[in-house]
């Protein structure tokens, strides 16, 4: 089957979504936040008109235990927009366009999972197509809602704007709380995220040493995003960027406290495990190190990668026993993996008396 997509769209699988949400089915139809829904056996869609409201949305799904991106890949769910090149999404959904009344200027975006054997569409009950989305194509970004609109009330959840690109009022429902300071918020975080994002490492772009104007930039960032924090204390990206920033900064303490400030909000995404960990590592917490490990891999415990994460926090932690017992786990995992190969041969000097054990990844690295 197929689903409807407007506006900014929250796509998720059905099988994770049954598995893992507390209180089943019934209890994640009760905690939909607006009238949107559809679905059908396979996937569930829920749309928002502002893309703060959908990723608000995922914010509860992950804190709910479903994983929306690993190593940049969506997994139980995704975000899709109405308005925006969609062949950009995941590999497990596939889009298409549909006539309603067989009108070809009636024109509705649908998606359904890739090799379907059902094609009939299901749309959310009330939907009418006069009054869509589909229809107007209406959904606003942050910068958007910041830059454009000049909010005049709220009332019932349905927020009354001024449109200053056409001089007319522009209606929307909302279903993020109040929270009074929401344009500054969606502003700082979007100058902190142009401030970093362009100096940090990723996992397809080799890391450069930040020269003084890069560094100047990630200071900035890191000021915006503060006050960020200060004003939505559960806003994990944005202490996740912080300590992307700070690793840039090669402020490791610092990267540490904004990366447990992450994970202590969201523990179930592994790329703030991921960065948390490291910290602890260079840092020398062992201990901490291989609670976080032990986290991460229970998340997926297919993962060679993170079993030699594990492998390596036992390792700094002073336990060589269980070190040796997960890199060898991992090895038959991934015999090809040339870092988990380098850490088998190491775990065994150390064991073998060759080499001294390491107190952190610093120390370790120096070597």
């Amino acid at each position: 089957m197929a689903v409807l997509i407007e506006g900014i769209t929250v796509i998720i699988k059905a099988k994770p979504l049954l598995e893992k949400y507390p209180g089943g089915w019934e209890k994640f139809l009760v905690d939909v936040p607006n009238n949107t829904l559809c679905y059908d056996d396979e996937i569930v869609a829920v749309a928002f008109m502002f893309e703060e409201d959908a990723c608000e949305y995922i914010y509860s799904l992950e804190k709910c235990g479903l994983v929306y991106l690993k190593n940049g890949a969506a997994q139980d769910l995704d975000v899709v927009s109405q308005v925006e090149d969609v062949e950009r999404s995941c590999p497990w959904l596939e889009f298409g366009n549909m006539r309603i009344d067989d009108d070809p200027q009636k024109q509705i975006l649908i998606c359904s999972l890739k090799e379907t054997q059902v094609k009939k569409v299901v749309l959310p009950g009330n939907w009418n197509y006069e009054h869509s989305l589909s229809k107007n194509k209406i959904s606003f970004s942050a910068e958007e809602a910041a830059g454009r609109f000049v909010r005049l009330k709220k009332e019932d959840g349905i927020e009354t704007y001024y449109d200053l690109k056409t001089g007319k009022e522009a209606y929307a429902g909302r279903t993020k709380k109040e929270t009074g300071q929401i344009n500054d918020h969606n502003e700082f975080y979007s100058m902190g995220c142009k401030l970093i994002e362009p100096y940090i490492e990723w996992a397809d772009r080799p890391f450069k040493k930040p020269n003084r104007k890069a560094r100047n930039k990630l200071k900035s960032g890191i000021e915006y995003l503060d006050a960020v924090t200060k004003l939505n204390s559960r806003n994990y990206s944005a202490f996740w960027l912080k300590g992307k920033a700070y690793q840039a900064l090669n402020m490791h303490a610092e990267a540490y406290k904004e990366f447990k400030e992450s994970f202590n909000v969201n523990m179930n995404n592994p790329d703030i495990t991921r960065e948390f960990n490291l910290e602890c590592l260079r840092l020398g917490f062992g201990e901490e190190a291989v609670s976080i490990s032990l986290k991460a891999y229970s998340l997926s415990p297919e993962d060679a990668g993170l079993l030699s994460n594990l492998a390596l926090s036992y390792l700094i932690n002073g336990n060589i026993n269980e070190a040796k017992k997960r890199i060898d786990r991992a090895l038959e995992m991934d015999p090809e993996d040339r870092a988990t190969q380098a850490l088998s041969n190491l775990i065994d000097e150390i064991k073998a008396g060759k080499r001294e054990q390491p107190h952190s990844l610093t120390e370790l690295e120096r070597r």
